[in-house]
Formats: C-alpha cells, sequence, structure tokens
C-alpha cells in the first residue's frame, strides 16, 4: 500500500519499533505514540532532505527529488525597509546636492545608489553617502552638482553598500520553501546570511539560477527509499522512550535504509522539480 502521508510514516516507524499505530500526528495528536511523533516529524523531516542523518560514515547529500531550480528575485534586502527602492522627485543643482524622496528612511552614513534621473542625468550611476537627512530630504556628502543640469523629473535611490567581495552586487530573497543552497548555475560568487524568514543570498552575479533543496512537504513527492529511511530515523530518534531495547536493531535498519535511498536517488538524472522563470526582471539590490 502506497505511503501517503506523515501518518503512514510514522507508522513504518511504530511497526519497526512494535509499538501502536498512529492515526493523528498533527491536528489533534492524543496517544503517547502520536504526541511522539508530532514532537519529531517535521524537525527530522526537514534534517533528512538537507542530508543531515546522524550517522558518522554518511556525508552530506543532496536528494534529486528535492532539488528545485530557480531564478533570484531581487530582495529589499536583509532589513526589507532599509532596502525599499524610493522615488525621487527633485534634486538641487549645489554643494552638497539635496535629493528629495519622501518617506525615505535613510540615515546618515549609509551609502545609496541613485538612477534613472532625467534632466541631471550626470548623477545616474552615483553612489553617494546620506547626511543631515530629515523625513524626506537627505544632503548627497562631497557631492558638487552646481555645474550639472537641472533635474526635470524621475529618478531612484536605493541603500546600496558595495563591499569589497560583491562590489556593486545584489541581494536575493530565497524561495519560501528553501532549506539549503545546493550551488547557481554558471558559479558566481555568492554568501549566504541571515537565517529563517531574513535569510538572503549575496552575489556578484545578475540574473543568478539557484539550484537548493526545497523543503517537500507533500509525501507523495518523495521517494519510496526516502521514505523508508525517513521513518528509520523517527524510529531511531524515538527508540530510547518507546523500544529502549531495541536501539542498536532500529539504528542498523535505519543505516541500512538511508545508503539504499542515496543509491536508489543517485541513479536519478533529473531532479524532481524545474522552476525556470528566465522572464523575471531581477533588479539591483544593496546590503549594508
Amino acid at each position: 500500500m502506497a505511503i501517503t502521508d506523515a501518518e503512514g510514516i510514522c507508522n513504518i516507524a511504530m511497526h519497526r519499533l512494535g509499538a501502536e499505530k498512529v492515526s493523528d500526528i498533527t491536528t489533534s495528536p492524543s496517544t503517547a505514540e502520536e504526541i511522539a511523533c508530532n514532537d519529531v516529524y517535521e524537525q527530522i523531516r526537514d534534517e533528512m532532505l538537507q542530508g543531515i542523518f546522524a550517522v558518522s560514515e554518511i556525508g552530506d547529500y543532496n536528494w534529486q527529488f528535492a532539488k528545485r531550480h530557480l531564478q533570484l528575485n531581487k530582495a529589499a534586502g536583509y532589513d526589507e525597509s532599509d532596502y525599499d527602492e524610493i522615488t525621487i522627485t527633485g534634486i538641487t543643482k549645489a554643494d552638497p546636492a539635496v535629493v528629495t524622496a519622501t518617506a525615505h528612511g535613510f540615515e546618515d552614513g549609509w551609502q545609496v545608489y541613485i538612477n534613472d534621473v532625467s534632466g541631471m542625468t550626470e548623477i545616474n550611476g552615483f553612489y553617494v553617502r546620506v547626511a543631515n537627512k530629515d523625513a524626506n530630504t537627505f544632503e548627497c556628502y562631497g557631492i558638487d552638482t552646481t555645474k550639472f543640469t537641472t533635474y526635470t523629473s524621475g529618478g531612484t535611490v536605493i541603500r546600496k553598500e558595495p563591499l569589497s567581495d560583491y562590489q556593486d552586487g545584489y541581494v536575493y530573497e530565497v524561495p519560501a520553501d528553501f532549506l539549503k543552497i545546493v550551488t547557481m548555475e554558471e558559479k558566481p560568487q555568492y554568501e549566504l546570511i541571515g537565517s529563517g524568514n531574513s535569510q538572503r543570498i549575496l552575489s556578484d552575479y545578475e540574473d543568478p539560477i539557484l539550484i537548493y533543496i526545497a523543503q517537500v512537504t507533500t509525501v507523495t513527492e518523495f521517494t519510496t527509499g526516502f521514505i523508508r529511511a525517513l521513518a528509520g530515523r523517527i524510529a531511531y530518534e524515538l527508540s530510547p522512550s518507546i523500544s529502549p531495547k531495541n536501539i542498536d536493531t532500529v539504528y542498523k535498519m535505519y543505516v541500512v535504509d538511508v545508503h539504499d535511498a542515496i543509491e536508489s536517488d543517485s541513479k536519478s538524472v533529473t531532479p524532481g522539480s524545474l522552476i525556470r522563470e528566465k522572464n523575471r526582471y531581477v533588479d539591483e539590490g544593496g546590503w549594508g
């Protein structure tokens, strides 16, 4: 019988432990076995997807079925409100120049990038340091625009702090189902920063395609081998409390299952899901 849900996976684990079957581990777990499975299922599932096996002789592994390819979107930045692209409504011909950008939110000392200005086109592409800011304006420290063409309209400004390793680089938000990076196509320089919802990828490359391991939650997307290995890991983790006499046997079964699952998965040439959205526009981000 095909396994289609988390309860089915946990029941393989319960069978190995000689324990009672479970019927609900997600909505209203009530038995000791259901509560125990509820406590560990999601954490163990995500660790297994990331290739964390708790087996010293088995190294890191990237499951083919859990790989995704996605063109990255510009991120607002590590702190989203800091990296919003702000519309410019005025720039003075002065020393230093004063930019009007309503509710810009920038702080003195931040470096920002100006582009798409009409009229005063000489300032496009400038990185300027914010000084003497107030709610709607800021000075461009050290920038003399008295000899520039008069500003007429338009333009944007965004916080962008070029770092030595990522000069003129980009910040990208990770996908909602992101667990870990496998690589990026064409192998640009990149770095993952932050944690949780604040994770961002820094890169010196525009339009990167991220190859990553996804947080697959639908059991029917799992391979048969992965299901058995996941059930084996759950049984191993719960054996001290449910069936301590069988710990060694359960562990040995789990190790065999992991080896078999990896061997089977590695023969799969094509990742389980390819998501390519080449038409997405990726603009400049920035970081602090």
